[in-house]
């Protein structure tokens, strides 16, 4: 199943190693993950900016609970950041 969403970054397969963990392939997130982001000294956000990553992540997680997607762990390090 295929889902199409600005706010969510597109999951190209899922497999196991030999050892049984699981590998993820998504698309590219040109700034990594929120974590990373944050941490960019270089980076300065104004309270606009830092309500509406908020948002962004509040919406994308509301589309993928609505369209019957699960996820486990929400934490800063699984978040991409990915600007169009």
């Amino acid at each position: 199943m295929y889902y199409k969403m600005d706010l969510i970054i597109i999951l190209f397969n899922l497999s196991t190693d030999i050892k049984g963990r699981y590998l993820m392939v998504f698309d590219y997130a040109d700034n990594g993950s929120l974590r990373e982001y944050l941490s960019t000294p270089s980076i300065k956000l104004d309270w606009p900016a830092n309500c509406q990553l908020g948002l962004d992540i509040i919406n994308g997680l509301r589309y993928i609970h609505r369209v019957g997607i699960l996820h486990k762990d929400l934490v800063s390090i699984l978040l991409l950041i990915n600007f169009v």
